[in-house]
C-alpha cells in the first residue's frame, strides 16, 4: 500500500466540526504520521484563531499553514494542491474539508483506492464516503463495491491528474480572482465551460474540476459503502434544509474495511464516457 501521504485539512470557521475530523483521524485503524497533517486555514473570520487553537491542540504533530486574507475554497484549495505537490512532492495527497467526520475505517479504505488510481491513468479522484442512503443490510451485500464518485469530499487526489488538469483550471481560477469567491462571475465561467465543449451544474471548484475530468477523459470513484459521514449542514453550498432534504444526517457508516473489488477498464471507459455524453455542450 501507498505510504506517507499528505493529510491536508482546508478550514475557515467551523472549529467544533474542526475538532470532530481531527478526532476522528486520530482514530483511524490505519496507521497516520501526525507530523504529515497540514491545516491550511483561510482567513477573514472572527474564528480564524480558534480553529487554529483547535488544530495545535488535537493535532499538535501538525503543520498550520494560515492565511492572512480571506481566499475562498477555491483558492485555498489551489494553494493547498500546490503545496502537495510542488513543496512535498506527493504522487497521492488526502484533502479534508472540516465537516466530514470519518469512520475508523476511512483512510484504510481510501488507501485501497489511491493504489489503485496511482496505477490507472484513467483515475484522479478517490473517495470512500459511500451512498449516504443505503442501509448497513445494503451496504453489506456491496461492501466491496466501486462506483462513481458524487461530490468531491474527503477525496484522494493524484499528482498526476493534478498536473494534467492545472491549464484547464488556471483560467477558472483568474476569474474567480475577480472577485470574492460567493460573487464569483458565473457567467463568464459557463461561459469558460462551454468554450471547453462540456457544462456543469455550478460553477464551484468542484464543478470545474468535474469539465477538466471530461475534457481529460478521466474518472473519480468512490466505495459504495460509507466510511464517513457529511455534517456540513451550515456550509457556502449547503443549509440545514438542503441537509435535511439529503438525508445525510442519516447516514450508517460500515463498520468494517473490506478488500474491495476495482472497476475493470472497460467499466471505467463506461463511465467516463457516459459522463462526458451527459455533460457535453451540443452546439448547432
Amino acid at each position: 500500500m501507498v505510504a506517507k501521504i499528505p493529510v491536508i485539512i482546508l478550514s475557515f470557521a467551523r472549529p467544533a466540526l474542526l475538532q470532530r475530523l481531527l478526532i476522528s483521524l486520530r482514530h483511524q485503524t490505519w496507521p497516520i504520521d501526525f507530523s504529515n497533517v497540514y491545516l491550511f486555514q483561510d482567513g477573514g473570520s472572527v474564528l480564524f484563531e480558534d480553529c487554529i487553537e483547535v488544530f495545535k491542540k488535537f493535532m499538535p504533530e501538525g503543520q498550520v499553514i494560515a492565511s492572512d486574507r480571506n481566499l475562498g475554497i477555491a483558492l485555498n484549495f489551489d494553494r493547498a494542491e500546490r503545496f502537495a505537490f510542488e513543496v512535498l512532492r506527493a504522487d497521492v495527497a488526502y484533502f479534508f474539508e472540516d465537516d466530514l467526520i470519518l469512520g475508523k475505517n476511512y483512510i484504510a479504505v481510501l488507501s485501497q483506492l489511491c493504489e489503485f488510481a496511482l496505477h490507472e491513468a484513467r483515475v484522479g479522484y478517490v473517495a470512500a464516503y459511500g451512498n449516504h442512503r443505503a442501509t448497513l443490510d445494503q451496504q453489506r451485500e456491496r461492501a466491496a463495491e466501486v462506483v462513481g464518485m458524487a461530490w468531491k469530499w474527503g477525496f484522494g487526489l493524484t499528482k498526476r491528474q493534478w498536473l494534467k488538469q492545472r491549464e484547464i483550471i488556471e483560467p477558472y481560477l483568474e476569474i474567480i480572482k475577480r472577485d470574492t469567491y460567493e460573487r464569483r462571475d458565473a457567467k463568464a465561467i459557463r461561459a469558460y465551460y462551454e468554450k471547453l465543449g462540456y457544462a456543469s451544474p455550478g460553477t464551484s471548484q468542484d464543478g470545474a474540476k468535474d469539465v477538466a475530468g471530461h475534457v481529460l477523459g478521466t474518472a473519480k470513484i468512490m466505495t459504495f459503502a460509507c466510511f464517513a459521514r457529511y455534517e456540513g449542514k451550515d456550509g457556502v453550498h449547503c443549509n440545514a434544509e438542503i441537509y435535511e432534504r439529503e438525508g445525510f444526517g442519516a447516514t450508517q457508516i460500515y463498520p468494517e474495511a473490506p478488500i474491495l473489488s476495482m472497476p475493470s477498464s472497460m467499466v471505467l471507459d463506461a463511465w467516463i464516457l457516459r459522463g462526458r455524453r451527459i455533460a457535453r455542450v451540443h452546439k448547432p
